[in-house]
């Protein structure tokens, strides 16, 4: 019968917990013969201190004096020669016991992250030479035809071309409620399909699609420490060797002037156990790392465990309207052509928005009927187009561009989200559209605000524009007609005046000021340089996965912060006690193995976090 390393560890723990409990009763009934106790104590110390003085002789033969083994060796071994069985033993079996608790506690978080991590599919079916064969996924091109079977999968992004289904997305975005599909849908990789076979056509290829970004994120996410976590480590190489320095005084220096040796020598070794930094170096990063695992669950997908220090002391949010707090599908409302017919202003702008990638552009695309493409197209962020179409040029934008380029226009009563149009460099009419808020938006802006986040919105559109939308949301502050240069600006003025600032968008003139702000949080549906650049990816495309990263990241700190005060308060004050005589060795093994073990289950809790 095969035996595991896990349970081997558990047989080992209770034979040393065992062999601690006869020794108690020996000392409470005054049994003190070596030829009762000594095979007793060997027992125990075979079964839960080999390992340990192993380990402790590995790490001195490779230069490291102040490891966790080596000073459990040295404090056992010590106890050991002072006749002390029962503390050594003790000692070996709570810091045995607190280990098993530390590798459980970061397998449990492991575990949660390589779930999360598991999203990828190495396999797909892939129609060649009309056989559907399957092949590696890295092998896919983008253009490809796959298939995907029922309840399984799916392999890389794609757009469905035939069949209808459902798919679950609760690993990407921590939604429990199924999507529908149909053809023209898209369906993300890491997503499991339904009961139905789909056919579908490849829009990414491996390496650049959803799960496998989301996968290196994560994987990438715990290496990027905090500040807090960095100041452990280096306090944790500083605080070792002066606690260890500190115990040979106690131990070497009272009896110089004539106190009990023994007596000393025992009180360094309460000081040398109680001194173990384990619970300082793992509760704090094991709190970040399960509180990330837990915003992924969620839908939001943070890049480095830096970022939650900084998230959680977020005062500021400056946000992108279209796309990021609306839905970016917009709507035309009202036509008013001047000196052209409607249908013909349509077709016209219909053709030359079909090169653009504005949201805008999109509201088009059905007056656009007979496919044709414009030339020269450029585009100028913030203001508009220009085009060639049919050898006439047309402008289409803002009332910015029209007037760089010279153009008349009458005065105008604009209401809301329009473009200007000039043909021939004569003023040709204005287009107006809609553009919906998203459903979580209102709500959301309205918690961030309720957490203490001022909440300012930043758009390109106009006074009129922007107001509507500020109006629809309860969003007090906003700032109109912005250019990518001017959220720039803004950005880094709020920073300047010591504001720690997150901003949130979804394009690509969103990029520089993801980069800059404190935080930048990019809509999971964004483009794949706002992705890039931001340090936080909100799956679920919604403001409320703000609210989401703002609630783990204020709890994880906060139970990275109890751990630490608790760790600091309880070590000193044995230490102090130790040195005193007033502490025992059990009352060091609770500093040590004990704080640990709250810790650790107090930083477990990040993995239990809500929305």
């Amino acid at each position: 019968m095969h035996i595991s390393k896990k349970q081997q560890s558990i047989i080992r723990l209770v034979l040393g917990a065992a062999s601690l409990v006869v020794l108690v009763i020996f000392e409470l009934f005054n049994i003190t013969n070596l030829f009762v106790v000594l095979p007793v104590f060997a027992v125990g110390f075979i079964s839960v201190g080999l390992d340990i003085v192993k380990e402790g002789v590995e790490q001195i033969v490779k230069g490291d004096f102040i490891g966790e083994n080596l000073l459990m060796s040295i404090a056992v071994i010590s106890a050991v020669i002072i006749g002390e069985y029962t503390e050594s033993i003790a000692v070996l079996v709570f810091y045995t016991l607190g280990e098993m608790l530390e590798d459980a506690a970061k397998d449990k978080s492991r575990r949660s992250v390589e779930n999360l991590m598991s999203l990828t599919s190495d396999t797909a079916v892939v129609m060649r030479n009309n056989t559907a064969q399957t092949v590696e996924s890295s092998t896919v091109a983008v253009g490809e035809t796959i298939i995907i079977d029922p309840f399984v999968k799916v392999p890389l992004d794609c757009v469905i071309t035939n069949g209808e289904g459902e798919a679950d997305l609760s690993k990407l975005t921590g939604e429990s409620l199924p999507k529908t599909l149909r053809p023209g849908d898209k369906l993300l990789s890491g997503s499991i399909n339904g009961g139905t076979r789909l056919v579908a056509t490849v829009t990414s290829d491996y390496d650049n699609s959803t799960a496998s970004i989301i996968s290196k994120l994560i994987q990438s996410a715990a290496e990027r420490k905090t500040p807090r976590e960095r100041f452990i480590r280096r306090f944790s190489k500083i605080y070792t060797p002066v606690v260890v320095a500190a115990a040979v005084l106690l131990a070497a220096v009272p009896p110089i002037f004539g106190q009990n040796f023994v007596e000393y020598f025992k009180r360094a070794l309460v000081f040398l156990v109680a001194s173990c930094p384990c619970a300082l170096v793992i509760s704090v990063p094991l709190a970040y790392v399960c509180a990330i695992a837990a915003a992924s669950k969620r839908g939001v997908l943070i890049k480095g465990t830096s970022y939650l220090e900084t998230l959680a002391a977020v005062d500021s949010l400056y946000v992108d309207k279209t796309g990021t707090l609306t839905q970016g599908k917009f709507e035309i409302t009202k036509v008013e052509p001047h000196n052209i017919t409607r249908e013909r202003l349509l077709e016209i702008c219909a053709v030359c928005e079909s090169g653009s990638h504005h949201p805008i552009a999109s509201a088009f695309t059905p007056y656009n009927t007979k496919g044709e493409t414009a030339a020269e197209i450029t585009e100028q962020a913030g203001y508009g187009i220009s085009a060639k179409y049919k050898n006439n040029g047309v402008l289409i934008g803002s009332r910015e561009l029209l007037e760089k380029n010279r153009i008349s226009i009458p005065k105008l009563e604009i209401s809301s989200t329009a473009v200007l149009v000039a043909i021939n460099g004569e003023y040709a009419g204005f287009i107006e559209f809609s553009d919906i808020p998203k459903p979580d938006s209102a709500a959301a802006t309205a918690e961030l605000m309720r957490l203490r986040i001022e909440v300012i919105m930043l758009t390109g559109d106009s006074d009129a524009a922007a107001q509507n939308a500020a109006k629809q949301l309860n969003i007090a502050n906003y700032k109109s007609r912005m250019m990518p240069g001017d959220k720039l600006e803004t950005v880094e003025k709020a920073i300047k005046d010591g504001k720690t600032v997150a901003f949130a968008g979804d394009g690509v003139n969103d990029a520089p000021v993801l980069k800059l702000s404190s935080v930048g949080i990019a809509m999971g549906k964004g483009t794949d340089a706002a992705i890039e650049a931001a340090d936080v990816v909100a799956m679920n495309n919604c403001i409320s996965d703000i609210v989401t990263a703002r609630r783990i990241s204020k709890k994880a700190v906060g139970i990275s912060t109890f751990n630490l005060i608790v760790i600091l308060i309880v070590k000193a004050a044995v230490l102090i006690s130790g040195a005193l005589g007033l502490a025992g060795m059990w009352v060091a093994v609770f500093a040590d193995v004990g704080v640990l073990i709250i810790t650790v289950l107090n930083a477990l809790r990040c993995l239990r976090i809500k929305r």
